[in-house]
């Protein structure tokens, strides 16, 4: 064979080897194909199945309660209003300024401990005032929400009170009987009365000729149809 000759055979075998070396440089292997595709599959059915609790879930989800309204004190509590406009226009006088908003000064000095720790951790407290008969006749009415751990503490206190425990439907009432030896706002004898319902706690003091409780009770379920009395 020539030189020629034997140069065109060392090409050939250069560019065959080339060929052979780069098919052999690819990836082939079928495991790793099918690793990979179960690691999608199984992603995609970790997806679908938290998506799936995720719509049960919402699906048995109980409702958000709307949050409870309080009426305003010219609503407060009707009975009290009524009875408070009835004498004072009987005799021609305006107490317009003696009633409604009204602080915490007859609770402070009518309560205990007890009673004004709960205070201290109720919420939206509105507080409201209706003159009655003569000056020193009033009913104060005190409307908040309580933590079910307060009321839980404040209740069991009042079960060892001298109060007497009732209930209007599931509404736990408490009243008492005090005098405020001072006189203060209060003439004579003053009833109290703590109510509880679904969060709310209602304390009325009066020293008027009727039970106001219902009265107060009935205006908070006027605002909020969906609680139970």
């Amino acid at each position: 064979m020539g030189y020629s000759g034997r140069v065109l055979v060392m090409a050939a075998a250069v560019a065959l080897s080339a060929g052979l070396g780069g098919c052999a440089a690819e990836p082939t292997n079928p495991t790793d194909a099918v690793s990979a595709s179960g690691e999608q599959e199984a992603t995609s059915e970790e997806n679908t199945a938290r998506e799936v609790e995720s719509a049960r879930q919402d699906a048995g989800a109980e409702p958000v309660n709307a949050p409870i309204v309080f009426p305003e004190c010219d609503s407060a509590n009707p009975l009290a209003a009524a009875e408070s406009t009835e004498f004072y226009e009987s005799i021609d006088t305006d107490v317009s300024h003696l009633t409604g908003s009204t602080d915490l000064e007859t609770f402070q000095r009518l309560t205990g401990p007890a009673a004004q720790l709960a205070m201290e951790q109720a919420t939206n407290l509105r507080g409201c005032g209706w003159p009655l008969y003569l000056a020193g006749h009033r009913v104060e009415q005190y409307t908040s929400h309580l933590p079910s751990a307060a009321e839980e503490a404040f209740v069991g206190s009042l079960r060892d009170s001298d109060y007497v425990e009732s209930a209007i439907g599931r509404t736990k009432v408490f009243t008492h009987v005090v005098d405020d030896p001072q006189r203060y706002r209060m003439t004579g004898s003053t009833t109290i009365q703590h109510m509880f319902f679904d969060g709310v706690w209602i304390s009325i003091f009066e020293t008027g000729k009727s039970d106001y409780s219902q009265s107060a009770l009935d205006a908070v379920l006027a605002l909020n149809p969906s609680l139970a009395p």
